[in-house]
């Protein structure tokens, strides 16, 4: 019965992962202000419990505003930060540092058009030192349900959350870059165009 129960909660987990990564493929709503600093506030305040178990330390520093899509940019805050908790080490404290600066796309090293070149980004930084990975695994962790080798077998994850992190960039028209150490941590960069 425990197992029947185990595998109920992981199909509706995937269910509902589904329904998120195909909402943030569908149809958007025209893009309105957002206050980056808020949405992350209301991230941690839904982590709460998990930050507590863990003991992580979260140093968030101020975010500015961007046009976007607040429901959304939810979802991919959420996700980053989640992994960072759920992808710590066992036996050491989770350090996650949240910051954002202005740069032009032509700063970046990002953009590739004329207009992303002039285009303000708010790059965001989010890095933690938990398990980190390969340079080799950075280029499949944004695949639909792929998850890294050593994450296989844990029960919890659907391997979907960094595809909705990348298609919630790409639907703001931005970018994003990953780094990983394995053993000492990720950072994830995050380019989305300020207007």
């Amino acid at each position: 019965l425990e197992r029947i129960r185990t595998s109920g909660k992981r199909m509706h987990r995937l269910v509902q992962d589904l329904l998120v990564f195909a909402e943030v493929g569908g149809s958007r709503p025209e893009p309105e202000e957002v206050d980056l600093q808020k949405i992350v506030d209301d991230v941690v305040s839904d982590l709460e419990v998990a930050i507590k178990e863990r003991d992580a330390v979260l140093r968030v520093e101020p975010l500015g505003r961007i046009k976007g899509d607040a429901l959304h940019l939810h979802q991919l805050f959420q996700n980053l930060l989640s992994n960072a908790l759920k992808y710590s080490h066992h036996d050491k404290q989770p350090e996650i540092s949240v910051w954002s600066e202005i740069m032009t796309g032509k700063e970046t090293g990002m953009a590739s058009s004329e207009w992303e070149m002039q285009q303000s980004f708010c790059v965001i930084t989010i890095k933690d030192n938990g398990q980190g990975f390969t340079a080799e695994e950075a280029k499949q962790i944004f695949k639909i349900f792929q998850r890294l080798p050593q994450h296989r077998y844990e029960q919890s994850g659907t391997g979907i959350g960094l595809a909705i992190v990348q298609r919630v960039v790409e639907n703001h028209k931005g970018f994003i870059q990953v780094e990983g150490v394995p053993g000492e941590g990720a950072t994830f960069r995050i380019y989305l165009p300020v207007g």
